[in-house]
């Protein structure tokens, strides 16, 4: 209901909102445009390796917040309705205070950058990680059919996914990083990733381990050898954290 409201939304403000070489200023292209700087991160060599130091930790909050936050609440002033509004302030306030949260704790980062090398060198860049973590949401993302799907199916498989892989993550990182490198890394990922998936793929209604998400990740399993499928909601889900998952395609 709120994409097809979105839609009538946009239709409506098409020609006020257009800029002066005709382009729709609230075309949904736009909102994707927000993540450009993000998505950039992801482009360099060695993305992982950002998260090592304390100045690409703060590459990765001034993006966030600098970047990505303000475009994203620019674009639904302009061109949503009031109701899109303030859903999209909801959303993006709990992320900003939880990104401040870490970005502003000195202490906190100190922490995350004890661990976050082994992160980089053992999980994130290791095959291992990619082919067992990565590559199975990335399947299951770029498998999603706007066409075809219900939205509650397309909500179950990106919920399915994520969690699988942010179990898949969690336990790897425990077994090379220490219990309390993986009990770091997930204050990190509560802190970028957290406010997202906490609103809409909760642990406890998204279980990665349950039947139903077993059911969906095998559904979506590939031929051997065979690289992720792309698509929109596949290159959304990568471009908000670009520098994590790469795909073993891609070495």
């Amino acid at each position: 209901m709120l994409m097809n409201e979105s839609v009538d939304a946009q239709k409506k403000r098409r020609n006020r909102n257009k800029n002066k070489n005709g382009a729709d200023q609230c075309h949904q292209k736009e909102i994707i445009k927000c993540l450009d700087k993000l998505t950039s991160l992801g482009k360099e060599d060695d993305p992982t390796s950002i998260i090592t130091t304390s100045q690409g930790l703060n590459r990765i909050c001034k993006t966030i917040k600098d970047d990505t936050m303000k475009c994203a609440k620019a674009y639904f002033k302009k061109c949503g309705t009031p109701l899109h509004r303030e859903l999209s302030d909801l959303v993006m306030d709990v992320i900003m205070h939880r990104v401040t949260q870490f970005c502003d704790n000195s202490q906190q980062k100190s922490r995350f950058l004890k661990h976050s090398p082994c992160f980089h060198s053992k999980v994130l860049r290791s095959n291992d990680f990619k082919s067992s973590c990565n590559d199975p949401f990335l399947h299951v993302a770029g498998k999603i059919d706007m066409n075809h799907l219900r939205a509650d199916d397309v909500h179950e498989a990106l919920c399915c996914g994520f969690n699988t892989w942010f179990e898949c993550s969690n336990s790897m990182i425990k077994r090379e990083c220490t219990a309390e490198g993986a009990r770091v890394g997930r204050e990190f990922h509560n802190n970028t990733l957290g406010p997202l998936t906490d609103l809409f793929c909760p642990f406890d209604v998204f279980p990665g381990g349950s039947s139903s998400c077993k059911r969906v990740m095998n559904a979506a399993k590939p031929k051997s050898g065979s690289k992720p499928a792309e698509n929109t909601i596949s290159k959304l889900a990568i471009q908000y954290v670009p520098f994590m998952f790469t795909s073993s395609s891609k070495n």
